[in-house]
């Protein structure tokens, strides 16, 4: 785990500096600066934007099935476009397209299913979950099946 977390943080700044430099020759220092700037307050406007517009779609009665992962993955977005970079600039606009959104969060979700999760849906007006992982999902709870439990059988 520490690996790949550790090739992050060398190779994402060697990438960025190598890359800044290069747009900084081709267009100027000032202008390489100005654009980064610029990418950042658009990009961070978007974000905020889209964010807003989740939680009043949440505020109307809309189920938050798309809007559980999407909050933090608009997090990412915002937190990659405030990094000095372009290509970190790039991930970051490419987070905040919808679609491509939905389906990283799905891909997120089959990827906790996969690795021994279950997901359970919760109904509105305090029904009893059920376990289920197809049809409309309103509220994602990714369970270990090796999480303690308590008296209840509820996990901890």
């Amino acid at each position: 785990m520490c690996g790949p977390i550790l090739a992050l943080l060398v190779i994402v700044p060697t990438v960025e500096i190598y890359t800044l430099v290069q747009v900084g020759r081709q267009i100027g220092a000032l202008e390489t600066i100005a654009l980064l700037m610029l990418s950042a307050f658009v990009g961070l406007s978007i974000a905020k934007n889209q964010g807003l517009a989740a939680v009043r779609r949440l505020n109307e009665g809309a189920p938050p099935s798309a809007e559980v992962l999407a909050g933090p993955l608009l997090l990412l977005a915002a937190a990659l476009l405030v990094i000095p970079g372009f290509v970190t600039d790039a991930f970051g606009f490419v987070l905040l397209v919808p679609p491509v959104r939905r389906l990283v969060a799905r891909r997120m979700a089959r990827r906790a299913l996969a690795r021994g999760g279950r997901v359970v849906v919760m109904r509105r007006g305090g029904a009893t979950p059920r376990p289920r992982t197809d049809g409309d999902v309103i509220d994602v709870e990714v369970v270990r099946r090796d999480t303690p439990k308590d008296d209840d059988g509820e996990p901890r």
